[in-house]
């Protein structure tokens, strides 16, 4: 791997993680805590390695879960 694909890597996973943390914005610590678990348990994968893009999306999937998750319970709350 040479250096310009290397450091176009390391750009693109800091801006999906720049963007993981946004969009945990409002979530509790224990929420957060448990994110990276339930986002592996999601991958079905049956290799050994699992990739960085594929840890990606079920973090966002679980992201998207928790948010609507709590939006709907705080609803349900201000009723």
């Amino acid at each position: 791997m040479n250096d310009s694909s290397s450091s176009n890597q390391s750009e693109e996973i800091k801006d999906k993680l720049l963007t993981s943390a946004q969009q945990s914005d409002g979530l509790s610590g224990r929420t957060l805590r448990k994110l990276p678990m339930i986002a592996f348990s999601h991958i079905q994968e049956l290799d050994d390695f699992i990739h960085s893009d594929e840890v990606f999306k079920a973090v966002q999937e679980q992201l998207k879960y928790q948010k609507n998750t709590n939006d709907y319970l705080q609803q349900l709350n201000n009723l």
